[in-house]
């Protein structure tokens, strides 16, 4: 096993916040692919912003807590799960653009609802409900579900949001 697996592995031990520094070089173009877990990839979850990708080293956060969210998510609904945005630096322009969001800390992750049913989409805001996550926004202009442990806000909140319209957990379950 190679060190950076191992780095990453050891961090996950710990159970809380998953953090290390790697060079993209040791994870661009060679092949290999860095489990974060069963299904997710340090690829997928690392920040991919341009100054990421062509620095030296650059820093990884994760949440613990978040990493099991997601693959629960994905065991649950049965069906792949593909995160477009996870870990965020500093410079990131869209944390620039937005300073309190959870992304910089590890504790917020965006995936993609590409291809994805109405039932689907209820199925996992429900379920993600259940594992106790009460910060989910879904754009549906967008196509993305925003999941994060706790609000870049201070109020915790399930809401369905095309820009214009909301609709809440408790209509959704007076939907089904």
């Amino acid at each position: 096993m190679n060190t950076l697996q191992q780095e990453i592995n050891n961090a996950r031990l710990h159970k809380n916040l998953i953090t290390f520094s790697y060079a993209p070089s040791e994870i661009k173009g060679n092949g290999k692919r860095y489990s974060m877990s069963s299904n997710f990839t340090l690829e997928e979850l690392g920040c991919h912003c341009s100054r990421c990708s062509s620095a030296e080293r650059v820093h990884f956060i994760f949440h613990y807590r978040l990493l099991e969210v997601l693959q629960l998510l994905r065991n649950h609904l049965g069906f792949p799960v593909y995160p477009n945005s996870g870990y965020r630096c500093i410079v990131h322009p869209y944390t620039i653009k937005n300073p309190l969001s959870n992304h910089h800390k590890g504790l917020a992750v965006d995936i993609s609802l590409n291809g994805w049913t109405i039932l689907k989409l209820i199925k996992a805001v429900l379920f993600l409900g259940s594992l106790g996550i009460e910060n989910i926004g879904i754009d549906l202009k967008k196509e993305f579900m925003h999941i994060a442990l706790s609000s870049e806000y201070g109020n915790n909140r399930i809401g369905v949001y095309d820009y214009h319209n909301s609709i809440t957990l408790k209509n959704i379950k007076g939907l089904l």
